[in-house]
């Protein structure tokens, strides 16, 4: 009877996996994509305020945070452990 039990606790539904991984993927997002916007400010005010080098940096922290993203969704565990 414990036996069974455990079993039952151990299974993970797949929903709270999903959970995981969307809410993962979106905190990264918004993370790298508010940094690389930082530093395209950054670059931005150094460089002769040239407004190039804030869509740069913008599109340098989409850009990574949308290829970690798919990394977490397309494989088991992606670039780093997602614990559901």
């Amino acid at each position: 009877m414990s036996d069974q039990q455990s079993k039952q606790e151990q299974i993970i539904p797949s929903q709270s996996i999903l959970d995981s991984r969307w809410d993962a993927v979106i905190a990264n997002g918004i993370t790298k994509t508010t940094l690389g916007l930082v530093g395209g400010i950054a670059a931005s005010v150094l460089f002769k305020r040239r407004p190039a080098f804030v869509f740069l940096g913008t599109g340098i922290g989409f850009g990574m945070a949308f290829a970690e993203g798919n990394a977490i969704f397309k494989s088991k565990a992606g670039i780093r452990s997602i614990n559901a």
